[in-house]
């Protein structure tokens, strides 16, 4: 049976710390085999982060939460994991914890984004923040939970109208380099398959599969 691999903890420790901050939701409590967030949603109550663990550990996790919409995520590989969705959890499509450096810094960031003529960048809270606006609409967008040394970017978005366009590698240099500028210098992030494309493009390491399972009933 399968077991998560505890040496890429550190990675998904920081993800967990920075991705609480970017949801707002609350403080990630340690338990017994990794994290527990009360997110706080409607559709989804709850989660577990977890770091450690043989698969009748985890299992009991999800025993342990009854209601619809509970959330479980580790690290391990997609295929030996598939067997615990049933009837009651369904699997999500593979994903990637990815890590990067920031020690260069914000030297080699573009000035200008490919479209649109407005940029702000804030930090508030420990959450950093790029907008990119054009005739006053916001067309891209992305955050990051900065948690001490760690950035843990999210919800980088681009409106469809505007794709393909380099915008959301424009968005994530940025707010890569406010996060540096802030005394970030590691990222970690959760990155499905196609976005995993991008990152990889700008240098993101892969560290691990991820599998995260969502209850149904």
């Amino acid at each position: 049976m399968p077991q998560i691999d505890p040496s890429v903890a550190i990675y998904v420790d920081a993800y967990v710390a920075g991705w609480a901050l970017s949801r707002r939701t609350a403080q990630p409590q340690p338990v017994k085999h990794g994290w527990h967030v009360l997110t706080g949603t409607e559709t989804e109550p709850e989660r577990h982060v977890l770091t450690r663990g043989t698969a009748e550990d985890v299992r009991r996790v999800m025993n342990a939460m009854p209601s619809t919409g509970s959330y479980v995520k580790f690290a391990g590989n997609h295929q030996e994991w598939i067997f615990l969705a049933d009837a009651e959890w369904e699997a999500d499509p593979t994903g990637w914890f990815m890590t990067c450096d920031l020690s260069r810094g914000g030297s080699d960031l573009p000035l200008s984004p490919p479209v649109g003529d407005l940029i702000t960048a804030t930090i508030e809270d420990r959450v950093a923040r790029i907008e990119v606006r054009h005739d006053g609409e916001v067309i891209a967008s992305g955050r990051a939970g900065l948690a001490g040394e760690w950035a843990v970017p999210d919800r980088i978005r681009t409106e469809e109208a505007y794709r393909r366009r380099g915008l959301g590698l424009f968005v994530m240099r940025r707010l890569l380099g406010l996060a540096a500028e802030a005394g970030a210098q590691r990222a970690a992030l959760n990155a499905s398959s196609d976005g995993r494309e991008l990152y990889q493009a700008m240098g993101w390491t892969t560290v691990a599969q991820q599998i995260g399972l969502t209850r149904k009933t």
